[in-house]
């Protein structure tokens, strides 16, 4: 594995800053909420340059989860990181409702009123499947 840089886990950019380095001659993006610059890699990519170039200024973290990328890989990965992505209002929010959407099934009064009628439903549908005959 070639030895690099240790990763930057403290700069913060936005999606807007990141989607400016979206050319063959400066090569960001997202993976996982960490920036890469991969500008340096193009050239060794065993996968080409223009599959990186392609989702350059982008969150390709889907794209980089489609492909199965070794350990060594995966690690080597780290001395190109540059920084962290500040994530975006709309995926504050989605994170948002997705937690208390989560908590409100999960908990409270409402949860459990849900858990009971679901119990005597059940049970009251075996009583009458069984005492049909």
């Amino acid at each position: 594995m070639t030895e690099g840089k240790a990763p930057d886990t403290t700069t913060v950019y936005t999606f807007d800053e990141v989607a400016k380095h979206n050319t063959e001659e400066d090569v960001w993006m997202v993976i996982d909420g960490k920036v890469y610059d991969v500008t340096s890699y193009l050239e060794d990519h065993p996968g080409g340059i223009d599959i990186l170039t392609g989702v350059a200024g982008t969150d390709a973290t889907e794209d980089f989860e489609a492909v199965s990328h070794s350990k060594p890989a995966i690690e080597q990965m780290a001395q190109f990181q540059v920084g962290v992505v500040e994530e975006s209002p709309e995926k504050l929010e989605k994170k948002a409702a997705k937690k208390s959407a989560t908590a409100s099934s999960d908990s409270g009064l409402g949860g459990i009123v849900l858990k009971v009628g679901l119990v005597v439903a059940v049970i009251g549908a075996y009583f009458v499947a069984t005492t049909k005959k």
